[in-house]
């Protein structure tokens, strides 16, 4: 379940309310795992098979001369957006499906999302690269200690070198040396992940009920499309999600 102190389920709510709109509310597992004061700690917690593999792919993140940094610039936010969609995308490809980030609302969220948790330093959006070229990304944010991941990519022309994995090992060890206390992978919806487990199995989480979600008709809570990837701004949304938004940035 949320947070008793988080606005966030509050807020829809009370705006599924105001439009008189269905709403059903379930409780859902969330991978999620404490992290300790340490990355090697961190690895001690892992099954051996996967201990191995975090480990491998960091020698070979070396070997292939992998930098690893930050995606903290605004006037470079839309560019790296575009990087995670394609990369994301990859595998949803190779077997003949789109991807979830072919819908244009989908596109646009990440843009108002990103915009808002940069400016209240709460967006944790990493990038792994070869040669000044991106090969992985994830991204998620920061809320009261927990972090959040909310999606990644990775190209799959570097499968073999395990960029993404080594990609989770560096955003941890960022995030123990921040002081982050857990971290939680948000359950995906239908049709967003080639393979689910991967991501639960190379991060070592385990699984545990952590929230409700409030449905309505998606017909009746569109938000205007760009039809682009760069950021419409809060201030193109409705005022209901304007709202939301800086009430939601609760740390």
């Amino acid at each position: 379940m949320p947070h008793p102190r988080t606005p966030t389920l509050a807020a829809l709510r009370a705006e599924l309310a105001r439009r008189s709109l269905p709403v059903r509310e379930i409780e859902v597992p969330c991978l999620a795992m404490e992290l300790p004061a340490s990355f090697e700690d961190y690895l001690k917690q892992l099954k051996p098979r996967v201990r191995s593999k975090v480990r491998q792919s960091f020698r070979l993140a070396e070997e292939s001369k992998v930098a690893f940094s930050w995606c903290d610039d605004p006037a470079s936010m839309a560019r790296h957006l575009e990087g995670l969609f394609a990369l994301h995308a990859m595998r949803w490809n190779a077997i003949g499906k789109p991807g979830c980030f072919v819908e244009p609302k989908r596109r646009d969220f990440y843009g108002l999302l990103t915009e808002a948790f940069l400016a209240s330093k709460q967006l944790r959006f990493a990038r792994a690269e070869i040669g000044g070229k991106p090969v992985a990304y994830q991204i998620g944010i920061v809320v009261r200690g927990t972090y959040y991941q909310l999606q990644e990519g990775f190209d799959t022309e570097f499968e073999k070198q395990r960029v993404a994995t080594a990609l989770r090992g560096w955003m941890v060890t960022r995030l123990i040396e921040e002081g982050c206390a857990a971290t939680t992978s948000w359950p995906d919806p239908p049709n967003t992940r080639p393979n689910g487990a991967g991501k639960s199995r190379s991060a070592g989480l385990s699984r545990s009920p952590c929230r409700a979600s409030a449905r309505a008709s998606p017909s009746d809570c569109e938000m205007p499309s760009t039809g682009s990837v760069r950021s419409p701004g809060i201030r193109g949304h409705p005022a209901p999600i304007r709202k939301a938004f800086p009430r939601a940035i609760d740390r």
